[in-house]
């Protein structure tokens, strides 16, 4: 049978990002997508007008699938209030899903995705349910409260730290140190002529927890503008092949080549906008 898995997050009216590039990644990566949508949001690959939320409508969404289908493994994008994230978890708590967590605020072009203030509901009634989280380098400087904006690969000790501060703030307690878990940051020393992702695992080894950090090298693209829906493709390919039953190491591994060669073959759309 095939794999299933779920995302939750905004639906993007250009596919470049949200729901709909997650459920492209899913097909692509060879599992079956379901999908509940958090919000609408009105946005072109390159300008972001707004968004309604669907909070009212999430609980419905929800209980309707997870009721029926033996679905364990998520990945969560847009959390656009707290109505919402209090529902998101109340699933995740009742049936035990696997989470990878692309904590996004921000859209491509800059703005808000959810009201002020939800970062810290976040990190205090999610986190704790996270398998992995995938920040971008001003998503875990903020959730880090670390200044890494500007950090070479010769010197990642600030970067390191950073993602040690991520790994504690998704566990709760002596028992939860036991469940393996990644932290992955993306897109870091964009301000220089390289680009890396850096990854924290906490992973069982010989009957021990071991943290073990992974650099993946980029090629930097020359290139004008941003591409659209990154984050979004990145974090569902890690969920998807996590319901492929690939390890954690694994299926960063796998998403980081994925992603590579969905980044080179980028579509460039009529507003200059670029998708993968």
């Amino acid at each position: 049978m095939k794999p299933i898995c779920l995302t939750i997050a905004g639906s993007d009216p250009t596919s470049g990002a949200g729901i709909q590039a997650d459920i492209r990644t899913f097909d692509r990566c060879g599992v079956h997508p379901f999908s509940v949508i958090t919000a609408i949001t009105y946005q072109t690959v390159t300008e972001f007008f707004g968004y309604k939320s669907l909070s009212d409508e999430l609980d419905k969404q929800l209980e309707t699938i997870l009721t029926v289908y033996p679905i364990k493994y998520v990945k969560i994008g847009m959390i656009p209030d707290v109505k919402a994230l209090d529902i998101i978890v109340n699933y995740i708590k009742k049936y035990d899903l696997n989470v990878v967590l692309d904590p996004i605020s921000t859209a491509s072009a800059g703005e808000r995705l959810s009201g002020e203030g939800l970062e810290l509901e976040i990190e205090r009634a999610l986190f704790p349910y996270v398998k992995i989280i995938t920040p971008n380098i001003s998503e875990a400087s903020y959730f880090s409260n670390s200044d890494i904006s500007n950090i070479k690969e010769e010197n990642l000790d600030d970067l390191k730290k950073a993602a040690e501060i991520l790994m504690n703030k998704l566990y709760i307690d002596d028992v939860s140190q036991k469940i393996e878990k990644a932290v992955a940051i993306k897109s870091a020393g964009s301000n220089h002529d390289e680009i890396f992702d850096l990854v924290l695992v906490n992973k069982k080894s010989e009957g021990q927890m071991k943290k073990v950090f992974h650099i993946f090298k980029k090629k930097k693209v020359p290139f004008e503008g941003n591409v659209h829906g990154t984050g979004c493709v990145f974090s569902s390919a890690i969920a998807a092949f996590l319901a492929k039953e690939f390890s954690i190491e694994e299926a960063i591994v796998k998403a980081e080549s994925f992603f590579d060669d969905r980044f080179l073959s980028f579509i460039e759309l009529h507003d200059k906008g670029k998708v993968i």
